[in-house]
């Protein structure tokens, strides 16, 4: 089951990355909506019709029995994230990935141009708002760091000297 969950969630990131060429183009073509209906067709062919798949407005929205995904062209701090996930003071969001998978919600969040700092200043944070930092790991070029508060987990990861930074945010649901 967890090798079908990881096709899903592959062929959804495929098609993220043909739908955001399409959308690139700002008008809503033939091609682009032909290109868009291909995409469903692909991703619900490889789950063997086991999938829903919804695309618009750029963004790919996958349902199976198993959970659903969102991949989007969001670059705002998702508003459906617990109120106890701080967001990094540094960096722009240029990404945001929504999933639902056996009874755990998660958030992948991507920044980019993130102050050298921000590895310990967001760790920092944390700690400050009752997290638990469980493990840290520091390389020449970044790093990551794991953080807990009952339900919920965070692992950050800081590449490129600090500057490039992604969140992977984990809820366990009731």
């Amino acid at each position: 089951m967890r090798k079908r969950q990881l096709r899903i969630f592959a062929v959804a990131l495929f098609a993220a990355v043909l739908v955001f060429a399409l959308g690139a183009c700002k008008g809503r073509t033939v091609s682009s909506r032909l290109g868009e209906k291909s995409v469903e067709n692909m991703i619900e062919k490889t789950t063997g019709g086991q999938a829903k798949v919804d695309l618009k407005d750029g963004t790919i929205k996958v349902k199976t029995a198993e959970g659903e995904t969102e991949i989007g062209t969001s670059k705002t701090w998702p508003n459906d994230l617990p109120a106890d996930v701080l967001k990094p003071e540094s960096g722009k969001i240029t990404g945001v990935v929504r999933s639902t998978q056996e009874e755990k919600k998660y958030w992948n969040i991507s920044f980019e141009g993130a102050d050298a700092a921000a590895f310990d200043k967001y760790a920092d944070a944390l700690k400050a708002g009752g997290w638990d930092i469980k493990m840290t790991t520091k390389t020449g070029d970044g790093g990551l760091f794991q953080a807990e508060k009952g339900k919920l987990m965070v692992v950050a990861t800081f590449t490129n000297a600090g500057k490039n930074v992604n969140l992977v945010v984990t809820n366990q649901i009731q």
